[in-house]
């Protein structure tokens, strides 16, 4: 073999090696790349639940039956003509709702007295 011979296979040689390396080195990034889409692809698809059941959340929050059970729950409220039997609680004071000539309003109206003992001592 002559030395050009040689020089030819080892030059051969070494661009088949730094052509694997950076083979595999571009297949890593290929491998990254897609588990990264993978990953983002599976977030797009919880955030989309998410967001539908937000909005299933919103809608039934629009409706009547909602707004009914809140000024129930949290307001204290009736509906007119309705009948609330309220049972005192460990200090003696009423909580709970009462109707009033077809009205709505919070049943919590202590004596002015009752309400500074309350805002004072708790």
């Amino acid at each position: 073999m002559h030395i050009t011979a040689r020089l030819k296979y080892i030059l051969l040689t070494i661009l088949f090696i730094a052509g694997s390396v950076n083979m595999i080195s571009t297949t890593k990034k290929v491998i990254k790349s897609s588990k990264r889409l993978n990953e983002a692809e599976e977030n797009v698809l919880s955030l989309k639940e998410e967001q539908r059941g937000l909005l299933e959340e919103i809608k039934y929050k629009e409706t009547t039956e909602y707004v009914g059970e809140v000024a129930r729950d949290q307001l204290g409220l009736i509906k007119p003509g309705e009948e609330v039997y309220i049972y005192p609680d460990t200090e003696g004071d009423f909580e709970g709702a009462v109707s009033m000539e077809g009205s709505w309003r919070r049943s919590e109206e202590l004596a002015p007295w009752r309400q500074w003992v309350k805002l004072v001592f708790w």
